[in-house]
């Protein structure tokens, strides 16, 4: 009987709590890499969309602008007074810029521009600037801001509209 006693194996209690510590070590550290692999991945998941919607932005407002002869500008509301509208409107009335948050592109609400949903133009940073009097060069900066998570986005870019004019072209600008 004394010979079976001692060939029992098994493990020891303090071996199994062992064990059990150094599996709940690794099992912490590899949610801890899954978790912020996937919070790494939402945050560029939204950041390319917010890269995306500014491109698509910044493309259909360039493409306009670089299209205006300084002759078709009635007037420049950069900004328009009391207000954060920056826009450039022709003599035939069309606008061209950021009014109320919204972008037009001649004349109309592009509302297929921001096609998520979940991405909006902010306003408070939003705006476009002449580079001098008269320059025919304008410098757009836009920021776009993500309704999930409040991420923003700031990109700029500068245009030259076409100076048909010559050197000193003024226009009105109340």
């Amino acid at each position: 009987m004394r010979r079976m006693k001692m060939d029992e194996r098994g493990l020891t209690l303090v071996e199994v709590l062992a064990t059990f510590v150094i599996m709940a070590i690794v099992g912490f550290v590899a949610y801890s890499v899954l978790y912020s692999g996937f919070r790494t991945y939402d945050r560029v998941k939204i950041e390319a969309g917010l890269r995306d919607e500014a491109d698509l932005i910044m493309s259909e407002l360039v493409s306009e602008m670089f299209l205006i002869k300084e002759s078709e500008i009635a007037q420049k509301r950069l900004p328009e007074p009391g207000t954060q509208n920056y826009y450039i409107e022709k003599k035939d009335g069309k606008r061209t810029g950021f009014i109320d948050g919204k972008l037009w592109i001649d004349g109309d609400v592009k509302t297929n521009v921001l096609n998520s949903g979940l991405i909006e133009i902010e306003p408070n940073q939003t705006k476009i600037e002449e580079l001098g009097p008269d320059s025919g060069q304008y410098k757009i900066v836009l920021t776009l801001k993500s309704s999930e998570d409040k991420q923003t986005l700031t990109t700029e870019s500068v245009i030259s509209t076409i100076n048909d004019l010559g050197e000193g072209a003024h226009h009105e600008n109340p």
